[in-house]
């Protein structure tokens, strides 16, 4: 439903504002939406290391240059 409205919306904002006005309106809306959402991820981001580091079990992601030197060297 949203999307579908989403170019009436835009219609009318021009409109109403102009080819100048529009453009500062969806700049200010663009960093207002943008702001909270890179808040919201470098927290999480956060969260997650603290939760991997306070963790019995190593974190999961790509083996360690160490890890990889261990496996390949023969056992004897």
């Amino acid at each position: 439903m949203g999307s579908a409205l989403t170019p009436i919306i835009g219609a009318s904002l021009l409109e109403a504002f102009g080819p100048e006005g529009f453009t500062i309106a969806l700049g200010i809306t663009s960093v207002a939406l943008a702001v909270p959402t890179a808040g919201v991820a470098a927290l999480s981001t956060r969260i997650s290391r603290a939760a991997a580091d306070n963790s019995s079990e190593p974190p999961a992601g790509p083996a360690q240059d160490d890890d990889v030197r261990r496996a390949a060297q023969p056992t004897a």
